[in-house]
């Protein structure tokens, strides 16, 4: 007897969506199914949950179903003349006197694409020479539109790029576009990463209708979703570029991007022809690149960032590469320090990969002070879809031992040293906590509220509560001791004046804070 086949209610296994998703990871998960351990608000979110039918079907038809991923031939980007380094100009506020020198540069595609002032929806520049001089950009400059972003504009993208006139209005543009990355969280179903998946070449195949060049962007969590992009990459030989990027999500952790840049190798070396990799954000993958890819670009915008901060990038007597700051005069035009940062970043990052291929493999390794941790397949996350980061304490630099930082994901279990001696002493004698240890020798905290009128204004500390004369002498002796002069027995202490009280009845106020009074 075969199991119930459901929507992910009980295990991965029984879903009907099983051939296209591969599962969830996590064998509990895997076991249970995710519609039983994903949490999904759908009031604030666009999730797919099978538990809420209605909203679960209206965005199944929305994408046609989770089924088929079958899409017509694609226009793909033009990769000859790509080169391995390709800058990301954010913003037009670089106020240059003249072109700048670049004959490729990305721009975000919701800096162009966007909701327009007058309503509406739509690229903000009417044609392609428009776009370029509001930059800066020679007329001739190539023009790739990055898609990388936050969620909040890919899905209002997705809401309008429908609307007639949006996609015809970009062609005009006369720009290639890498395709949006819509996210694979791993806190939701796996319907809603079928659904992004989807959304993903229904975009790529209506830009290309629209006669507008793509970048297919690869987006992938499992082997699983690896293995659906070899699929797809050898049933379409005409996609020569693709997208992959490291700088949003799960893809900041250094294994997972390793794990991430693992299968893009293998990726390019079972697929047996050739394909050009567009890498956003990953420059500390640059000297990997070098090593195992065959044709790739590097896409980021650190030199632009560093530019707008003011900082320069220079060349130590050492030949390392530091940030430095620049001040300009206000107003000035940052295009030559832009040019500048530039120039010297692509050689940081040839540097980079010279060094690490001209020393051999083993001095490599005796170059770092700490033990590199040994790389796993994938590594093992939470329901959340992140690590759950504790913080932990930083020793202080010395001259004789440097700053050291515990590993972010090692849990600190000695025991912490405890406030003062005092208290350290009275814990280890009477086995009480520090809140209630009964000392007096502790500092004396200040009174949040208002003083009380009786409280003289050059004393705003609360003292000691008394209520006996026991009390009071024991304080007063105390006082005695500590204002003793330095090398002096506390006998022969000069003697402490005790305060004069009033013949009539004193106020509570007046018992609790005695103030001194001189006689005539």
């Amino acid at each position: 007897m075969h199991p119930l086949r459901t929507l992910g209610q009980n295990g991965c296994p029984n879903c009907l969506v099983f051939a296209e998703c591969g599962g969830h990871p996590l064998p509990l998960i895997h076991h249970i199914g995710c519609a039983n351990s994903a949490a999904s608000v759908l009031g604030s979110t666009d999730d797919m949950h099978p538990n809420f039918e209605k909203r679960f079907w209206e965005l199944w038809k929305d994408v046609g179903g989770l089924v088929d991923y079958s899409i017509s031939t694609l226009r793909p980007i033009e990769t000859s003349g790509l080169p391995r380094y390709i800058p990301i100009l954010q913003n037009w506020h670089l106020r240059p006197a003249k072109p700048l020198a670049l004959d490729i540069v990305a721009i975000p595609l919701f800096e162009i694409v966007r909701r327009l002032p007058g309503g509406g929806y739509g690229p903000r520049f009417p044609d392609g020479g428009t776009l370029r001089r509001r930059f800066g950009l020679k007329n001739n400059a190539r023009i790739i539109l990055c898609g990388v972003d936050h969620d909040s504009p890919l899905e209002t993208f997705w809401a309008k790029h429908r609307v007639s006139g949006v996609l015809e209005a970009l062609a005009n543009l006369d720009v290639d576009v890498s395709i949006p990355n819509f996210s694979f969280f791993t806190c939701v179903t796996g319907f809603q990463i079928l659904r992004n998946r989807k959304r993903t070449l229904l975009c790529a195949e209506r830009l290309s209708q629209a006669g507008i060049r793509v970048s297919l962007h690869l987006n992938a969590n499992t082997d699983a979703h690896w293995a659906f992009w070899l699929k797809f990459l050898s049933q379409h030989p005409e996609v020569s570029c693709v997208t992959v990027e490291f700088q949003t999500g799960a893809l900041l952790d250094h294994e997972f991007g390793c794990y991430t840049f693992d299968h893009i190798v293998t990726l390019q070396n079972r697929l047996g022809r050739p394909l050009h990799f567009l890498l956003i954000g990953a420059a500390r993958f640059y000297s990997r690149a070098v090593a195992e890819l065959k044709s790739f670009s590097v896409v980021d915008s650190r030199p632009f960032i560093c530019t707008t901060k003011r900082q320069m990038l220079v060349r130590t007597a050492k030949r390392d590469y530091v940030w430095q700051p620049f001040p300009t005069r206000q107003g000035s035009s940052l295009a030559p320090l832009f040019e500048h940062n530039l120039k010297f970043y692509k050689g940081m990052l040839a540097r980079k990969s010279e060094v690490l291929e001209s020393v051999p493999e083993e001095s490599r390794q005796l170059s770092f002070s700490f033990s590199p941790r040994p790389r796993t397949l994938r590594p093992t996350r939470s329901l959340s879809g992140s690590r759950s980061r504790i913080r932990v304490q930083r020793s202080r630099p010395t001259r004789r031992h440097p700053a050291t930082f515990p590993r972010y994901d090692r849990i600190p279990m000695d025991r912490q040293p405890l406030p003062n001696g005092y208290e350290a002493d009275s814990i280890e004698k009477r086995s009480l906590s520090p809140s209630t240890v009964p000392t007096t020798e502790s500092v004396p905290t200040r009174a949040k509220g208002k003083p009380d009128v009786a409280l003289p204004r050059r004393n705003r500390r609360t003292p000691v509560p008394a209520t006996s004369a026991s009390d009071w002498s024991i304080l007063h002796s105390r006082n005695a001791e500590n204002s003793a002069l330095p090398g002096t027995p506390p006998s022969e202490a000069p003697p402490q004046k005790r305060p004069a009280r009033n013949s009539r009845r004193s106020s509570p106020a007046q018992l609790r804070y005695p103030k001194e009074q001189t006689s005539d």
